[in-house]
């Protein structure tokens, strides 16, 4: 910005930036005198590549057995928090917000089963604003039901502008320049995602479905572990085949609905690099006597998976002591958090810091959060909590019975080794405690497990996690004739 001309100009779509860059950009444009162009009708991108065909996947009703709480109940916990508060609008933009209030969802975004929509709620009106296209009539007779108009898409930046009532107007933390600008300024605006915060509370519906939902999923994943390690002396072996592989797996379940992000499979020094993904233009083969991280996750109606887990590829020599004490730190770390039990109102940060703890000992740590709030057959990566050193659009609220997150400390030493460990935890109440509830049922890499740094409670929580696994999985993997995999199972829960 500061190297640009006095006399140029910055445009930009304003409906591709949040609100509060917006500002930055205008006050950084009016310092520097430079002209601001403001242009929702003519995105240069768009007129370079040319017009995209709209996305015309259909809307869908995610049903009550999942969902757990009637829109129209929804509907009643915003309209009482916009009462309490003195909000006589609330605009939401956010897809994954949208989606669950109505009950709704759809095919726009690739892993993400939501579609583009914006909705915009008052204390008598409920209008959203969608392309007809996406509605067949069972949508359409759906929300009438439940007395909700729509409008065409587009419509919105018509109707923003003569938005009238009595108190403030409230937009979601991430709302886009566009929105608002084009509410009326004379209101007072505050900034707060409602929904996100209803939306990050589970109710119980919700809860015995997401368990559900990682006992299929943690299953898929067992057996794929289960066939590497039969197939991983194959010299030919490559990342994408082992992607294509777990992705069979997933497939055998009738509940599969797809994949909730692409699938990360890194071998060796790839693995150092954190959101590393093979494509078919980039990959390799999988590495013996080295690490294997695999990242990846699956849509299901009854929810969303989000689980990392590292080996060790043995073919004939033993891991370095370097590589298993980084592990065993990672994994001391990551029980540091699934073992705790704190008081309500506990700051987020200082759970992501007993994270790290067992690694900065050593002068070791990692450049990513601890963990991330995660829908129900939505967005893998959701607000309003988390853990992470500082706040972030996804994380500024303490955690409460009900949040349900990832817990994935790792450590990446460039050009060599990476390490991740994540599972999905509950958070929920003992007496006037809070506490997470371990829900993935993948076990640990054995043979990377250095004990002598972790606790006797520690080793006792992983032999009685092991346990579990093996007692809740193995009547499944009998029930699909997965008898190789149960051998397996067996080997890799025995006590340390």
């Amino acid at each position: 910005m500061d190297q640009l001309d006095e006399v140029g100009s910055v445009g930009v779509d304003p409906r591709l930036i949040t609100w509060k860059l917006g500002n930055e950009l205008v006050s950084k444009c009016h310092d520097n005198n430079i002209t601001f162009v403001n242009d929702l009708d003519h995105n240069l991108i768009d007129l370079i590549r040319g017009k995209q065909e709209a996305n015309k996947g259909k809307l869908y009703k995610y049903e009550l057995k999942y969902a757990g709480l009637h829109t129209t109940k929804k509907i009643e916990k915003l309209r009482s928090q916009m009462a309490e508060h003195g909000y006589f609008v609330y605009v939401s933009s956010m897809l994954d917000s949208i989606a669950w209030l109505l009950n709704l969802r759809g095919n726009d975004i690739s892993f993400n089963p939501v579609f583009f929509a914006y909705l915009v709620i008052t204390m008598d009106n409920v209008v959203l604003y969608v392309d007809k296209v996406k509605m067949n009539s069972e949508i359409s007779a759906y929300l009438s039901e439940l007395q909700i108009r729509t409008k065409p898409y587009t419509s919105i930046w018509d109707e923003l502008p003569a938005l009238k009532g009595d108190g403030c107007i409230c937009l979601e933390k991430n709302a886009s320049y566009s929105i608002f600008i084009n509410v009326p300024q004379v209101y007072e605006i505050v900034f707060r995602s409602i929904i996100t915060e209803l939306k990050g509370v589970k109710n119980e519906i919700e809860v015995a479905n997401i368990q559900e939902s990682q006992k299929i999923d943690s299953l898929a994943i067992v057996r794929f572990l289960s066939w590497f390690n039969l197939n991983k002396c194959n010299t030919s072996l490559n990342e994408l085949d082992l992607v294509d592989k777990l992705y069979e797996f997933r497939r055998k379940s009738e509940h599969f609905r797809g994949l909730s992000f692409a699938t990360i499979i890194a071998s060796g020094a790839n693995a150092s690099i954190v959101h590393y993904e093979p494509t078919e233009d980039s990959f390799s083969l999988v590495k013996h006597n080295d690490v294997l991280l695999i990242d990846s996750g699956g849509q299901y109606f009854q929810g969303t998976t989000d689980i990392t887990r590292t080996i060790y590829v043995n073919n004939g020599k033993p891991p370095s002591k370097e590589l298993k004490r980084a592990y065993t730190l990672v994994l001391k770390g990551h029980l540091n958090v699934a073992m705790l039990k704190f008081h309500k109102g506990k700051s987020s940060y200082e759970i992501d810091r007993l994270a790290r703890e067992p690694l900065l000992k050593y002068g070791m740590n990692y450049g990513h959060g601890t963990g991330h709030g995660i829908d129900n057959f939505m967005c893998v990566h959701a607000g309003p909590c988390g853990l992470s050193p500082s706040a972030t659009s996804y994380n500024y609220k303490p955690l409460e019975k009900g949040n349900f997150i990832s817990d994935e400390p790792g450590y990446y030493k460039d050009g060599h080794f990476g390490i991740r460990i994540e599972s999905d935890i509950l958070v929920n109440e003992e007496q006037d405690m809070l506490k997470f509830e371990y829900f993935t049922l993948v076990p640990f890499c054995r043979e990377l497990i250095e004990t002598k740094y972790l606790s006797n409670a520690q080793v006792d929580w992983i032999n009685a996690y092991h346990k579990r696994i093996y007692t809740e999985l193995s009547t499944q993997l009998e029930n699909v004739k997965d008898f190789g995999a149960l051998d397996w199972l067996a080997d890799e829960t025995k006590a340390l």
